[in-house]
């Protein structure tokens, strides 16, 4: 059964995407409707590399509702999370960059 999942993802921009300007990469949160982890992770790098961006690395992989249990979540991320459907199962949040 699918669910909704969260991570935080460390990007590294693509060849010809200056998103981030001079920065070297970011780490944004992502979430998404999988299965399991694996098939989240999948989805992740799909649409990530279609936003110009390789994903690295995923921390604090977790079901959603799980996050919701253990920790304080932003209104921003329930948002995101609220947008989720069938049709958009991925979103992510705001890019926090760094230089080097």
């Amino acid at each position: 059964m699918s669910q909704i999942w969260i991570a935080l993802a460390h990007v590294k921009l693509c060849t010809d995407n200056d998103a981030l300007e001079t920065a070297k990469g970011a780490f944004v949160p992502v979430l998404g409707i999988a299965s399991d982890l694996d098939a989240f992770v999948a989805l992740c790098v799909d649409k990530l590399q279609a936003l110009g961006f390789e994903a690295v690395e995923f921390e604090d992989v977790q079901p959603f509702k799980t996050r919701l249990e253990t920790c304080e979540v932003s209104s921003e991320v329930i948002a995101l999370a609220d947008s989720l459907s069938v049709d958009f199962p991925f979103a992510y949040g705001t890019f926090h960059s760094y230089p080097s």
